[in-house]
């Protein structure tokens, strides 16, 4: 995929007929507290995007709730898999104590992303969500996250990476450096060249920064 302009209306990856979205799913802390609930979550999640051939960008699974960047051929298709996972976490939990009367999954939006540097914005804030509620203190040691893909970790199923390394750079290198500055890394950020820290102008916002 060639590098995009910033500001480019964005498609994804598919042949003109697809649209990249931000979604979340809420939950309740009594289960997804538990990491094991996360993993089940998670699973039953990727699951789901396999089936509809979705690609995912970037996640994360956190005490309360569930936020995936994706791509879809529309709102609908976001929908449907929702309500699927929606009833299989509820088969698994029914059974489980003070359940009755209670909506342990729900989903919440769906947002669609227009640009590429929306893409980029989105993507950080899904990934620094577990520093931002005080789980880590950097966001690559926190497991329920696709933040391990892009720092070669764990291998999640059905997340590509390339979209977001593609609009750094199109060195593998360089992307890689530009990713980590993007999301915080301030040891990254002293050691690149002054050229390199352009791209924050238009991607950063006025978060206090933190090492990735």
């Amino acid at each position: 995929m060639a590098e995009l302009p910033k500001e480019e209306l964005f498609t994804g990856k598919g042949k003109g007929m697809s649209d990249v979205y931000c979604y979340v799913m809420k939950g309740s802390t009594l289960l997804l507290a538990d990491e094991r609930n996360k993993k089940h979550l998670l699973d039953l999640l990727l699951c789901a995007h396999r089936a509809c051939s979705c690609p995912v960008y970037a996640f994360c699974v956190t005490d309360d709730a569930a936020y995936f960047i994706t791509e879809a051929e529309d709102m609908y298709t976001l929908q449907m898999l929702q309500e699927r996972v929606t009833e299989r976490f509820w088969e698994i939990y029914e059974g489980f104590p003070d359940t009755e009367g209670a909506r342990w999954l729900r989903a919440q939006r769906i947002e669609a992303i227009r640009s590429m540097s929306e893409f980029a914005r989105r993507c950080r804030a899904v990934h620094r969500l577990p520093l931002s509620l005080g789980y880590v203190r950097r966001i690559g040691d926190y497991w329920w996250s696709s933040y391990q893909n892009y720092q070669q970790g764990y291998h999640w199923c059905m997340v590509d990476c390339s979209v977001l390394l593609q609009f750094f750079s199109s060195d593998p290198q360089e992307a890689f450096h530009r990713l980590r500055l993007h999301h915080g890394a301030r040891k990254i950020r002293k050691k690149l060249p002054k050229e390199a820290h352009s791209l924050d102008d238009t991607i950063y916002d006025n978060e206090v920064q933190a090492e990735a």
